[in-house]
């Protein structure tokens, strides 16, 4: 087995080769041998070159990933695969790198043919579920912060975004903190 550090953005620190820990008295505790990669310092090619569909999506944060070719290849690849989660992530990954105006329109209409594939993949049911989250105490912190211990601990064990969708409406439409207290009780028994 080779141990790989990979690191996506150039702001972290880069972690070197063995850490190593130590007691007090200088006794070795584990020396730990690892590889690193800077992604930014290898080419699309190099990822592309290893056959492994697995680093596919990680090709946006290559040196050459904001070409469009490069993108084109990840997504013909991993539909070939038919891997969608990788393919999310591969999305998420590209909002990382082409961050000027243009070029987020063109990632978008790139994705928009597979967005239905895309909101089926657990990375884009994850990122809903967060989102449905923070609107639902949101909107209980804003209506009934009395009810925000109760909506937490709700919010703690709901995993599905469509509860959490339809608990956020019937939160924003309770006349009373009764009202959006029972539907924070029926929200559970639903979770």
């Amino acid at each position: 087995m080779l141990s790989c550090v990979i690191y996506v953005r150039r702001d972290y620190g880069i972690a070197v080769s063995p850490l190593t820990r130590r007691l007090p008295d200088g006794s070795l505790i584990y020396q730990f041998h690892f590889l690193t990669v800077a992604l930014w310092e290898h080419s699309a090619q190099e990822l592309l070159a290893g056959n492994l569909p697995g680093l596919l999506a990680l090709l946006p944060l290559t040196r050459d990933g904001k070409d469009q070719a490069v993108i084109d290849e990840m997504i013909v690849r991993l539909q070939a695969h038919d891997n969608y989660e990788m393919l999310s992530l591969g999305y998420l990954f590209s909002s990382l790198t082409w961050t000027r105006e243009d070029e987020r329109k063109w990632i978008q209409r790139r994705f928009a043919m597979l967005r239905d594939e895309l909101q089926e993949s657990w990375a884009y049911q994850e990122i809903l579920q967060e989102g449905m989250i923070k609107v639902l105490l949101a909107i209980v912190e804003a209506r009934f912060p009395e009810l925000l211990p109760q909506a937490k601990a709700l919010v703690e064990r709901a995993h599905d975004p469509l509860i959490l969708q339809r608990l956020a409406i019937a939160l924003s439409v309770a006349r009373s903190t009764e009202e959006a207290s029972q539907s924070l009780s029926n929200g559970a028994s639903a979770a």
